[in-house]
């Protein structure tokens, strides 16, 4: 997650560049908060189906709205704070999509087709996630 959070803030605010030599080790041990253990695919997907995915959308909703007002503040061009906006009207819309899952087929597909998924999501990952979830 950190990870993530620290990519999103380069590439907003500099152009980045590829180092093939590793800065530091990555070190997992029983304690870790995030990864560290290996999970079985029913596993995986056991946690997968019991995820919510309106108070997920909510969190990450919020995240980006975060994002957004610390970009803001450094000061960051337009151009980026437009890309993030555009980003959470993407989930947004996802959000509102009906809580019936056939319903929101059409929707999902027009996600699709508008690159929505692709460009602001992981793609297949968010697009099931909007399928089988409630």
């Amino acid at each position: 997650h950190y990870d993530a959070w620290i990519a999103t803030i380069l590439a907003a605010t500099s152009h980045g560049e590829f180092i093939e030599e590793p800065l530091q080790y990555y070190r997992q041990h029983g304690f870790n908060a995030i990864g560290g253990k290996r999970r079985s695919l029913a596993t995986l997907v056991r946690e997968a189906l019991s995820m919510n995915r309106v108070e997920y959308l909510n969190k990450e909703i919020k995240r980006w709205i975060d994002m957004r007002g610390r970009l803001e503040i450094i000061g960051i061009a337009e151009k980026s704070i437009k890309l993030v906006n555009l980003k959470i009207e993407h989930l947004q819309r996802r959000l509102l999509f009906p809580g019936n899952r056939l319903y929101r087929l059409p929707y999902i597909v027009h996600e699709v087709v508008g690159s929505g998924y692709s460009r602001f999501s992981r793609n297949w990952g968010s697009i099931a996630i909007d399928i089988f979830l409630k």
